[in-house]
């Protein structure tokens, strides 16, 4: 559905969706992008349908924000909400 999505909607004219030649399926999509919060914001919007490959760093800074909000759940909440469980 997001193939469909990024094919009907492109984030840049210079963006190419091929098939993965990987046995789970997929798409890899290549495009070049601004870098910043948008960028930031669409990829962890979409965190659960979507694998950075490059650039390296974006990679990393994306795997270190869903780490920390991970780490988020895990731990006991150190009080709770009133009126919540």
């Amino acid at each position: 559905m997001l193939a469909a999505q990024l094919a009907d909607t492109r984030l840049t004219e210079a963006q190419t969706l091929k098939p993965a030649n990987a046995a789970g399926g997929g798409y890899v999509l290549m495009a070049t992008v601004p870098r910043g919060w948008r960028l930031r914001w669409w990829t962890l919007s979409k965190s659960g349908d979507i694998e950075i490959l490059g650039p390296k760093d974006l990679r990393q800074e994306i795997a270190d924000l869903l780490t920390e909000a991970t780490a988020r759940y895990r731990e006991p909440r150190a009080r709770s909400l009133k009126g919540t469980a």
